[in-house]
C-alpha cells in the first residue's frame, strides 16, 4: 500500500483551512495533481520550498502519489546553498516560494499557484526500482545537517501506526506552525493527509494573537509542540485558553523537562486531555516510540516503548547487544520505518535497501518494566578529572531554575553561556551542590540570544570553546 493512494474517497472534504481562512477541499489537490502531472514522471527529482500552506502541502501530496522523489527544502535557505543542493543533487525541476527567483532556469507557470516552478537542464533519473521518496535534512543540532532517504513504505508505516495510536480520523482537526522541512511537522501532516482528516496551516508563531483567533475559531482537536513550545504554554498560561474541543496533545523533538511534564500532564488530566511524550528521529521517519497518556507520570522521563513492530536494543562501543539490568548503553532501533541512508551528492542517491539497525547516538537505559530512557547523547559527554558527566545532565539541572543557557564542553572544562550575568554565582552553587564540581573549570560567556535551529533545538555547533 502507498501513501495518500486513498484522496478520491475524501474528495469533498476538507483538507486544509489556511491562514486567511479559505478553505480547500481534496479534490482541490486533486487538481493541483493533475496540473502538474503534465510535466512529472516517475523519479524525476524535485526540489520542493516547504511553508505552511495549502500550495506547499498540495504540491507535496501530489508530488508523493506521482512517485517522485522529493527534496524538502527549508524556505529560509539562501541562493548560495541552494545553487550548491543543485549541483550535488542534479535536480529535474524546482519549485520554490515566489520570494525565491531562479535565473538560468526555465519558468513553467501554473495557475493559482504561490509557487515558481522550474524545470532545470539537469536529464539523469533515478532507476524505476529505486524506492526512495523523501530527502529531509536532519536537525544539526551538533553538527552539519545532511540529507535522510526515506522509502515511501517506510513513511507509510509509520504514519499509519503513529495515527492508529492517537486515533487521527477523518473527522480529525490539527493546527501546525511547526515547518514541514522539520520530520515533526512533516509526520503530522503525513498523518491527517492519510486519513482524510483537516490541516489549519499557519505561518503564524504561538506568540501571535493571530495563531489564537485560528485556533479559537476552528477547533482543532489537537497541539503539537518541542519543548521550547511547551515552555512558552506554560508562561502564557494556556490553561486560560477555550481548549474544549482538545482531545490530545503530543509532545516530542527533544526532552522536556519532568517539572514540565508532571505540570501538563495534571493540567490536560483535569480537561480531559490525552497528553503524549514521543521518540523518534528523522532517521525513523520520524517516530520509534511513545509513552501512552495514563504512564506520564509513572514513568516520568521515559520515552516509553517501541511503536507496533518496531524494536530497541542497547549496544556498547562495539555494537553488541547488552543485557545486563540497569545498563547504560546507546540506543538502537529496528523497524520497516528505518531510513534508507544518508545523502551528500547524487551517488548516494542510487542506495535502494533500508538500514537494518539504526544506531541513534542517545544514551539509555531500560526498566524491569521493559521502558526506555534517554540519559545524553555520546557526543554530549566529557569527562571531569575521570568521571564521565552529561553535559545534558549539567544543563537540565541549570534550567530547573534559569532557561536561557546552554552547555558543552571538553575534559575537565566546561563552558556555559548565559544572556545575563547576574545568575553566575546562583549556577556556580548549584553546580557544586549537586555534581561536586568546582568553579576554577567553569568558563562563562555572555551572549545575547542561545542559538536554535528552526525546531526550537539550541544549535551547539554554533558554540564555540
Amino acid at each position: 500500500m502507498k501513501l495518500f493512494n486513498n484522496l478520491e474517497s475524501h474528495a469533498h472534504r476538507i483538507a486544509v483551512i489556511d491562514q486567511n481562512e479559505k478553505k480547500y477541499t481534496y479534490k482541490d489537490i486533486l487538481k493541483i495533481e493533475k496540473k502538474i502531472s503534465k510535466f512529472i514522471k516517475k523519479k524525476d527529482k524535485i526540489f520542493l520550498f516547504c511553508e505552511n500552506t495549502f500550495d506547499f502541502i498540495s504540491l507535496y501530496v501530489s508530488l508523493i502519489r506521482l512517485n517522485s522523489v522529493i527534496f524538502l527544502i527549508e524556505e529560509t535557505t539562501n541562493n548560495e546553498n541552494l545553487q550548491s543542493l543543485i549541483k550535488n543533487f542534479e535536480p529535474n525541476y524546482i519549485f520554490t516560494t515566489k520570494n525565491k527567483f531562479l535565473k538560468n532556469y526555465k519558468k513553467l507557470l501554473l495557475k493559482n499557484n504561490n509557487y515558481n516552478f522550474y524545470k532545470t537542464n539537469y536529464k539523469s533519473k533515478l532507476k524505476k526500482e529505486n524506492n526512495l521518496a523523501i530527502l529531509i535534512s536532519t536537525s544539526g543540532t551538533t553538527s552539519s545537517s545532511k540529507f535522510v532517504m526515506l522509502s515511501q513504505e517506510g513513511i507509510f508505516d509509520n504514519t499509519e501506526k503513529i495515527a492508529k495510536y492517537l486515533n487521527i480520523n477523518s473527522r480529525s482537526r490539527a493546527i501546525t506552525t511547526m515547518p514541514a522541512s522539520y520530520s515533526y511537522g512533516l509526520s503530522i501532516i503525513n498523518t491527517h493527509i492519510l486519513k482524510g482528516a483537516s490541516i489549519i496551516a499557519t505561518k503564524y508563531t504561538l506568540f501571535e494573537k493571530n495563531f489564537w483567533f485560528l485556533f479559537k475559531k476552528y477547533k482543532p482537536d489537537s497541539l503539537n509542540g518541542v519543548p521550547s513550545i511547551f515552555e512558552m504554554f506554560k508562561k502564557i498560561k494556556i490553561e486560560n485558553f477555550n481548549l474544549t474541543k482538545l482531545k490530545y496533545v503530543t509532545q516530542a523533538g527533544g526532552k522536556l523537562d519532568s517539572n514540565l511534564i508532571i505540570h501538563f500532564y495534571n493540567l490536560f488530566k483535569k480537561k480531559n486531555i490525552r497528553f503524549y511524550t514521543m521518540y523518534g528521529q528523522t532517521e525513523a521517519s520520524p517516530r520509534m516510540s511513545y509513552l501512552n497518556y495514563n504512564m506520564i507520570v509513572k514513568k516520568l522521563g521515559s520515552i516509553g516503548k517501541t511503536i507496533k513492530n518496531g524494536k530497541f536494543y542497547l549496544v556498547d562501543n562495539q555494537k553488541k547487544n547488552i543485557n545486563k539490568k540497569n545498563a547504560i548503553g546507546e540506543l538502537a532501533y529496528k523497524g520497516k520505518n528505518v531510513m534508507i541512508g544518508y545523502a551528500n551528492k547524487y551517488d548516494d542517491l542510487e542506495k535502494t535497501k533500508k538500514i537494518k539497525i539504526l544506531y541513534t547516538g542517545d544514551l539509555a537505559r531500560k526498566d524491569k518494566d521493559g521502558y526506555y530512557y534517554i540519559v545524553g547523547r555520546k557526543s554530549r559527554f566529557i569527562k571531569l578529572f575521570g568521571m564521565r558527566v552529561s553535559l545534558d545532565d549539567l544543563e537540565n539541572k541549570i534550567k530547573e531554575s534559569f532557561e536561557e543557557v546552554a552547555c558543552i564542553g571538553e575534559d575537565n572544562k566546561i563552558i556555559i553561556f548565559l544572556t545575563n550575568k547576574v545568575i553566575i554565582e546562583k549556577i556556580i552553587s548549584k553546580l557544586f551542590n549537586s555534581f561536586g564540581i568546582k568553579k576554577n573549570i567553569i568558563e562563562f560567556k555572555l551572549i545575547n540570544k542561545i542559538p536554535k535551529n528552526n525546531n526550537g533545538k539550541i544549535k551547539y555547533s554554533s558554540l564555540k570553546m
